[in-house]
């Protein structure tokens, strides 16, 4: 039991690595798609890294996602309860994930999905979307269950809600940057040292 709460830990702070990752490549594509930038090629290459480390997060979240209903799995009582997610009432809630960070992003593997700016953006605001319904969800279930004025405390106002979501956005944008600066520096490093062979 201890070990599958130490696996429980380490998968949600996974998970929320995905998460991370893949909102800073969001917001990235979105931000990059409607500048004019001198350097095409730059952008180009900037953009393919970007969609080889949002493909390979997708394919870690498919992974970390079976390991986790495999888990789940072995448990009665939380095989029910899945179950129960997975074709119960609220159903498209539970799917949504799987099909939006593992599978749509496999999209991008695809040199036309890849190189066309609005397939990018489509796919970008899908994750979006998918990423801001879990908060959203989230903070009107608060709202909605704790209304009465006794029950407010300084930490949950809206002002600290605003701050935790910008420190997150710009957390994940970094961190989202710094993964994208070493595949770019790989991916270029590799391409030119094949280019140099070829040329001697």
């Amino acid at each position: 039991m201890q070990y599958q709460d130490a696996l429980l830990f380490d998968m949600e702070l996974f998970f929320k690595l995905i998460h991370t990752i893949l909102l800073g490549f969001s917001l990235s594509i979105i931000i990059t798609s409607f500048l004019r930038l001198k350097k095409k090629d730059l952008l180009i290459e900037l953009t393919d890294s970007a969609t080889i480390v949002a493909s390979i997060t997708a394919l870690f979240f498919l992974f970390a996602w079976s390991l986790n209903l495999y888990t789940v799995f072995q448990n009665e009582e939380e095989y029910h309860s899945l179950i129960s997610r997975m074709t119960g009432r609220y159903w498209f809630g539970y799917w949504m994930y799987p099909i939006a960070y593992g599978v749509i992003p496999q999209l991008l593997w695809f040199k036309f999905v890849r190189r066309s700016k609005w397939s990018r953006i489509v796919i970008a605001l899908l994750l979006l979307f998918v990423l801001y319904f879990e908060v959203l969800v989230i903070a009107i279930t608060s709202i909605h269950r704790d209304y009465v004025p006794l029950n407010f405390s300084s930490d949950s106002t809206v002002f600290s809600w605003v701050i935790r979501l910008v420190l997150w956005r710009v957390e994940s944008i970094f961190m989202f940057l710094v993964v994208l600066a070493m595949v770019h520096f790989v991916r270029t490093r590799t391409f030119f040292s094949k280019r140099e062979k070829a040329i001697k």
